[in-house]
């Protein structure tokens, strides 16, 4: 059975770049490392990136969670949490998280 001809053109085109590859080692070397960094950078952003907003909550009624600060800006001391905890109305259950 005869290789296509499409197939024959890249394998000398590969054995090309092969030799040319072992020519210069150091562009190789720097090459390689490059594509690795930037296969890994892109793998682990894309993992967080499906982690944090691709995947749903394992929450139920996730659509209904809210972030309390004090003052705005600034994370809820425990004792005021235990105290809303106490006195609240408007919420279901109240959890702290970090």
């Amino acid at each position: 059975m005869a290789i296509p001809r499409t197939l024959s053109v890249v394998a000398g085109d590969l054995r090309v770049a092969a030799r040319a590859l072992r020519k210069t080692p150091v562009f190789t070397i720097i090459a390689v490392i490059t594509l690795a960094l930037g296969v890994g950078a892109t793998t682990a952003i894309l993992t967080v990136i499906d982690g944090v907003l691709l995947r749903p909550l394992v929450y139920a009624d996730a659509g209904n969670l809210v972030t309390i600060m004090h003052d705005g800006s600034n994370p809820v001391a425990p004792a005021n949490l235990i105290d809303w905890r106490s006195r609240t109305r408007s919420f279901s259950a109240t959890e702290a998280a970090e």
